[in-house]
Formats: C-alpha cells, sequence, structure tokens
C-alpha cells in the first residue's frame, strides 16, 4: 500500500476516470492519503485571449472546478471521507509533478489520455512528461 497517492483527474473527461478512481481505492490502504488534483491547462494564445475576459476569470475558473471536483468525488468515492482537493492552473505535468514532490507522493495515478492504436504509446504528452520527471512511482491506465 501506498501512504500517499495523487489521483490525477481531468474533469474535461470525468466519465473515462472510473479505472483510475478504482485503483485509488486499491493501492491506498487505511492510513492513507488521498489527493485528487485537477489542472486547468494554460489557454492557448495566452495574453492575447486573456486581455479579453474579465479580470476575476482565473478565480472564477478555479472556483468552478473546484466545486466541480467536489462534486465529482462525493458521487464516485463516497466511501472515502478525508479526500484532499485540489485544482490548480498551469501546464498540467508541471503542475502534478510540483505537487507529487511538494506533498511527498509515493504514487501518481493517472488515465493514459489517448486510446491506443498502433502508431502510438498511448500516452499523451502531460502522461510521459509525468513519468519522466516524477520521484515517485507513476500507475497509467487505459
Amino acid at each position: 500500500m501506498f501512504k500517499n497517492v495523487l489521483l490525477a483527474i481531468d474533469l474535461a473527461h470525468k466519465d473515462e476516470q472510473n479505472e483510475a478512481i478504482e485503483a485509488a481505492k486499491k493501492y491506498a490502504g487505511e492510513g492513507s492519503h488521498i489527493f485528487v488534483v485537477s489542472v486547468i491547462p494554460p489557454l492557448e494564445g495566452g495574453g492575447f485571449i486573456q486581455s479579453f475576459l474579465p479580470a476575476d476569470y482565473d478565480a472564477n475558473l478555479i472556483k468552478k472546478a473546484k466545486e466541480a471536483l467536489h462534486y465529482f468525488t462525493k458521487e464516485r468515492m463516497p466511501e472515502i471521507k478525508d479526500i484532499k482537493h485540489l485544482v490548480v492552473h498551469g501546464k498540467v505535468y508541471e503542475k502534478i509533478t510540483d505537487i507529487a514532490e511538494q506533498l511527498d507522493i509515493d504514487l501518481i495515478i493517472t488515465m493514459a489520455s489517448i486510446k491506443r492504436d498502433h502508431q502510438s504509446s498511448g500516452f499523451g504528452p502531460n502522461v510521459a512528461r509525468i513519468v519522466r520527471n516524477s520521484d515517485c512511482s507513476v500507475l497509467i491506465l487505459r
């Protein structure tokens, strides 16, 4: 069993997270901590697009994402009472690896994010970077 498990959830693909949720339940034993993180990636086009958005756009986006993440875990993981919820904004792989280091995570669980074909590893670029840049074990599920 692992003491600190980080479950990375893509709120844009909530219905594709079942295997990751079950793995988190399996690998987090009694006395373990489960941290559920959702990373909001930066907008393509950056500053130009943001210049058209309200000043409180980022704060509202994070607030709504936190509400969605809490609802998601309440619905999908009701038996786990002490889940720590994290919503951050930035590059997905950087935020996940930074959080893992800061919280002394010993297992990151994530979905592969790309359906496998004959010419692909089946990993999206963020998942591949999480594996390369993490100091802990990473469980990738398809």
